[in-house]
């Protein structure tokens, strides 16, 4: 029985980050309550409130949770085999199928990066991104470029490529929006967007 309740604790625990998850991820922290997440959990404040007391604890969470899924499992997921310049063009692939993805998990993080501003959050992005595992993963991206046998790392530091990496397809992805409503341009497919982003890294790398 004990093994059963423990069970049935996890699912509910389970459910909670998954609906602040989707919660946050469309509201955003200051727009969604305790009460709110509960009533999408269908169950008592109180038994939410037995796992995250705050509110804050909460969204720690439930943004490393998005990390661990985002940043582990699914930038490295589909490399498969190849040769290097092979795999560093899939990886470079599914960075830009998550930048423009309306996942739960990569609209969450989409709603902590514009929040900061804000101390409470810049602190649990910082030590999200600074966790050994996490930095062990984003690492990954230039273990590939170095594979490829580019002299790129001898230019630069490995920390600051993954940063060129991710800040560029990142701010491709979301500014096009802008883009798009300031000068009128049609919108850019997500495969221009992707041989545009394998072009320009191909080229950086001169692989």
């Amino acid at each position: 029985m004990k093994i059963k309740a423990e069970g049935q604790r996890l699912d509910v625990r389970e459910k909670i980050l998954l609906e602040a998850t989707r919660l946050f991820g469309d509201r955003g922290f200051g727009g969604v309550a305790l009460r709110d997440i509960a009533a999408a959990c269908e169950i008592p404040l109180s038994t939410l409130s037995s796992h995250f007391a705050l509110k804050r604890d909460l969204q720690e969470v439930v943004f490393r949770r998005s990390v661990e899924i985002i940043i582990k499992r699914d930038l490295t997921s589909r490399l498969g085999t190849g040769t290097p310049k092979q795999r560093f063009r899939r990886y470079l692939e599914n960075v830009v199928e998550l930048a423009l993805s309306d996942l739960p998990e990569m609209k969450l993080i989409n709603r902590e990066f514009q929040e900061l501003d804000k101390p409470e959050t810049f602190d649990i992005v910082v030590r999200a991104f600074g966790d050994r595992p996490a930095m062990d993963s984003l690492m990954f991206v230039a273990d590939l470029a170095k594979e490829t046998k580019s002299d790129i790392l001898k230019s630069i530091p490995a920390v600051r490529f993954i940063q060129i990496v991710f800040a560029s397809i990142y701010g491709i992805a979301k500014l096009g929006v802008v883009h798009r409503h300031v000068v009128g341009a049609r919108a850019v497919s997500k495969a221009a967007i992707t041989r545009d982003v394998i072009l320009m890294f191909e080229r950086m790398l001169r692989i």
